[in-house]
């Protein structure tokens, strides 16, 4: 079964010809051509030529769209790639889709959750966690916080502070 994961979202048209802005979740941007086909949230293939990148902004012409209307209409698009098209990563690195889903133990092998999104405001990555009691609790994912990871077994271990078991 292809696991198709989002790499970027359209977020605004630019200019007069069809071209649209896409914020990417890649460390590199200019990668996101890279991994084979693009697809949107809806399953349509399309075809992303990047003009120029800022930042972890992308500046592109999409096959199809030649005006600002049409690339309008594309605001808010998902841009999506096979996941098993993304290189393999060092030990102790994970893709963001890879650790969602993961069954959360606590410090004494207890089930306490599940992770239910990667977020980053700016200073680190943190786990959003679905408590069983439906609560959703954020922990910094750090080494100290989080000492295993195991993609095999679908298990994370979290040493959780004490306001996040206050949650559970």
């Amino acid at each position: 079964m292809t696991r198709l994961v989002k790499v970027g979202q359209i977020v605004a048209p630019h200019g007069i010809k069809g071209m649209v802005k896409i914020n990417t979740s890649l460390e590199n941007p200019r990668a996101l051509t890279q991994y084979g086909p693009i697809y949107t949230q809806t399953g349509q293939s399309m075809t992303v030529r990047i003009v120029c990148v800022k930042g972890t902004q992308v500046i592109a012409a999409l096959d199809g769209i030649s005006d600002r209307n049409a690339a309008e209409n594309m605001r808010g698009t998902h841009l999506l790639i096979n996941r098993d098209n993304l290189p393999a990563v060092q030990a102790d690195q994970y893709y963001y889709c890879d650790l969602i889903g993961l069954t959360v133990l606590d410090q004494s092998g207890t089930v306490w959750g599940m992770v239910k999104s990667v977020e980053n405001y700016g200073a680190s990555d943190i786990l959003v966690i679905e408590t069983k009691a439906g609560a959703d609790v954020m922990v910094a994912f750090t080494k100290e916080t989080v000492p295993t990871v195991d993609l095999t077994n679908k298990t994370i271990t979290v040493l959780l502070p004490d306001f996040a078991k206050e949650e559970a």
